[in-house]
């Protein structure tokens, strides 16, 4: 066939181009929630500490504590430039294979209230566990925040009646509307606010 005969380019009457070669496979890329809460300890609190400043973009500084002596402060972001002496939130970051239940969260909480007893650092403004699950023991004593203060007390021999006169002046709620607001009701996160 010549040139001269060659029907022109785009004309229904020449067939279209294919080509064929193998089939292209793409790897399995997981769900950026599987990724997550895929990381072990120690790059899911780094991984908390580099996306709470998105909850918040009027956090001045926000800084990971976790390790050995963190007096239960695993990420503290804070409100002014007063750190832990000003209005500061405490991000607690547990990454288990089960899900965060009651004592291992109560432990927690007294950990910083002792530091807070021993004048460490002031009282948060928001207590949050960031954690993949939370067992039903703990969703209980959330709901149930009178006996949860009760309980909450319970074997606290160190620090018992110092804490219970001058550190818990309220019980744990949920997420206030904003809080709940910035880090949305389906995360996986339960926030303590003490007023």
């Amino acid at each position: 066939m010549s040139d001269q005969t060659r029907a022109p380019q785009g004309d229904p009457a020449e067939p279209p181009l294919v080509l064929k070669g193998p089939a292209m496979q793409f790897p399995y890329m997981p769900s950026p929630k599987k990724l997550v809460f895929g990381y072990d300890p120690d790059e899911f609190e780094e991984f908390v500490k580099e996306w709470v400043p998105a909850l918040q973009p009027e956090y001045v500084r926000v800084e990971r504590q976790g390790g050995s002596g963190d007096h239960g402060i695993d990420v503290a972001a804070y409100r002014s430039a007063q750190g832990l002496e000003g209005p500061w939130d405490n991000y607690q970051c547990k990454r288990y294979k089960s899900a965060l239940n009651w004592s291992t969260a109560a432990g927690e909480i007294r950990k910083m209230f002792a530091g807070v007893v021993l004048r460490h650092f002031v009282l948060p403004t928001q207590y949050v566990f960031v954690a993949p699950a939370f067992a039903r023991n703990l969703r209980t004593a959330l709901a149930k925040p009178a006996q949860t203060r009760a309980k909450f007390l319970q074997g606290w021999p160190p620090y018992g009646r110092q804490v219970q006169s001058s550190a818990i002046t309220s019980s744990p709620n949920t997420c206030s509307p904003t809080c709940a607001a910035s880090h949305g009701a389906r995360s996986a996160s339960t926030c303590f606010t003490w007023t």
